[in-house]
């Protein structure tokens, strides 16, 4: 049997969410620093008392490097995200955000972080796959998308991860991207140029494929091998590996056993999606009252567009994709027929943005990335910044960071 493997260069960002704390804290921020704008935001809406150093002046930058070398751990090279000080203990190069945020608590009282035990072996090393919270989240998203059609949930495999951690790593290391030959296993790769990469990420571009994948001609093809592999039904186990290239792009191997994509086995193993009938928009009145109870489907719209998610009482709830006429495409969070939750707008002229929604509009913590470049990561407040936030101006280089009012800095 021949088994064909694909591969594609993907881009998005996206953003963390951070556990409470309360006391005072230094933060050195770096600039066109997305987890260093993530730190601030956190500390300013959990109304913590801080200092920022802005370590891109000569002066103050001297002052984060005294803080790295009383460390005792920094061999010297690239700092990447914020340099945090907490009772006098100095956190460089923080891989995990999330765990060290929620770790501050601990560190107040006296006691040790994740961050503690990590930078005592180098911060600066590749991302690892034993992260608890990104194990559990690749996989439940993996099999969130073969629920839907019927296949039966992957197992994380931790030797299988191993291996792919280690060609994460190579390709990480050569920062380009291309697929492991001879390989006894399935192969999906992802790659993005920069900024925080969640575990949800991956798979949901590569099951973005689905729209290109025609049933009625099952086979393999280059638009559609890593959507037909995420949801391949004699795949049984997963193992995936995360790494940093030294210019910043992160590289997401996972590896499926038994490998899918062949030739051949296309129609028992790339299965349909579970369907129910209706209509609806989301506005989250429904044209049709004949969608009781919930199921997985699809929904038309008089407006042209198109619904493919969870459906609880006819309207779009839950987990789902919205395609509006245009080709604009939201990715994310339902509820009562509405954007709410955490989800992804991807625009037809390039532009993205991830992060939190409420009844149909941005609102929480979110990213705004042009494709021109510049971006926006903070708060929102009915679709426009408020509140603490960063903006980036690709043209002019800089970025303003502080208060927003009303969709302007300052205002």
């Amino acid at each position: 049997m021949k088994r064909i493997t694909s591969y594609a260069v993907l881009m998005i960002f996206t953003f963390l969410v951070y556990a409470q704390s309360a006391s005072q804290v230094t933060v050195f921020t770096i600039p066109n620093c997305s987890k260093c704008a993530y730190m601030i935001n956190y500390l300013k809406t959990n109304n913590i008392p801080y200092t920022e150093i802005a370590s891109a002046d000569p002066e103050k930058g001297k002052k984060l490097w005294a803080a790295l070398q009383s460390t005792g751990t920094y061999k010297g090279g690239t700092v990447y995200g914020p340099t945090v000080i907490i009772n006098g203990k100095t956190y460089y190069s923080i891989q995990d955000l999330q765990s060290f945020t929620a770790s501050i608590p601990s560190l107040l009282a006296g006691g040790d972080s994740i961050s503690d035990r990590d930078q005592d072996q180098n911060l600066n090393r590749t991302i690892t796959n034993t992260d608890s919270q990104f194990v559990k989240n690749i996989t439940d998203r993996h099999n969130y998308y073969r629920l839907n059609h019927n296949t039966p949930a992957l197992k994380w495999n931790a030797s299988i991860a191993e291996f792919a951690q280690a060609w994460a790593d190579k390709i990480a290391a050569e920062n380009r991207m291309y697929h492991r030959q001879p390989n006894r296993y399935g192969e999906n790769i992802f790659w993005m140029s920069g900024g925080e990469v969640n575990a949800s990420t991956p798979v949901d571009r590569w099951y973005d494929e689905i729209k290109s994948y025609n049933y009625s001609k099952p086979g393999f093809s280059m638009a559609t091998g890593h959507f037909t592999q995420v949801v391949w039904a004699g795949s049984t186990e997963v193992g995936c590996g995360k790494a940093k290239s030294k210019s910043g792009g992160t590289y997401v191997v996972c590896n499926y056993n038994p490998p899918g994509n062949y030739t051949g086995q296309f129609p028992k193993n790339v299965l349909p999606l579970k369907s129910a009938g209706g209509n609806s928009d989301n506005s989250g009145n429904t044209d049709t009252g004949n969608n009781a109870g919930s199921a997985t489907g699809k929904l038309s719209f008089t407006s042209g567009a198109k619904y493919e998610g969870r459906i609880i009482n006819g309207k779009m709830d839950g987990a789902g994709i919205y395609t509006f006429a245009n080709g604009t495409r939201y990715q994310g969070a339902f509820s009562k027929g509405k954007f709410h939750g955490k989800g992804a707008m991807y625009y037809t002229n390039g532009d993205v943005f991830d992060g939190e929604w409420k009844e149909g509009k941005q609102n929480g913590y979110g990213s705004y990335q042009w494709k021109s470049g510049s971006w926006y990561r903070g708060n929102y407040k009915d679709g426009k910044y408020e509140g603490q936030g960063s903006l980036y101006n690709s043209k002019t280089q800089k970025t303003q960071t502080g208060i927003f009012r009303n969709g302007k800095f300052g205002g």
